[in-house]
């Protein structure tokens, strides 16, 4: 008899097996993440499909000195889209624009610790979203009264 365990009874909606390439932080954004959900009247918006077919999307506002006050993520992909989106706002919440344009791959690496190789396109999609959430936030600025 083989030992394949099959985690139905786990208690977690998303049960993440060890040793999966993913930090424990990783694990924690994917499982509880905040900043998750939809949000009306955003600023910046994007919704970025990845090379995984899977749907991304940022949502946030911007105060009267252009920073990014409250962020949302939306998404119902995997683990790996949900810990990346979750990454994404946390390192864009209370930053300018300027900065949050320059969020990279690196940034996003350095900050979810451990992330296994053949989920990086998921930080790409996150980080596209990110930035072209922005360009939509300077869009409608560029546009007083739309």
């Amino acid at each position: 008899m083989s030992h394949t365990h099959h985690h139905h009874d786990h208690d977690s909606k998303f049960f993440i097996p060890q040793d999966c390439g993913y930090s424990d932080k990783a694990v924690r954004l994917a499982e509880n993440p905040i900043n998750f959900g939809r949000m009306d009247n955003a600023h910046g918006v994007a919704e970025n499909t990845g090379t995984c077919g899977e749907s991304l999307a940022i949502y946030f506002t911007v105060d009267d000195d252009g920073i990014i006050d409250a962020i949302q993520f939306y998404t119902e992909g995997c683990i790996a889209t949900r810990a990346c989106g979750c990454a994404a706002t946390i390192l864009a919440t209370h930053r300018s624009l300027d900065y949050a344009a320059k969020i990279c791959e690196r940034d996003m690496l350095e900050f979810l610790e451990q992330f296994p190789d053949d989920h990086h396109h998921c930080i790409m999609l996150a980080v596209g979203a990110l930035h072209d959430a922005v360009a939509s936030a300077r869009h409608s600025a560029a546009e007083p009264g739309a």
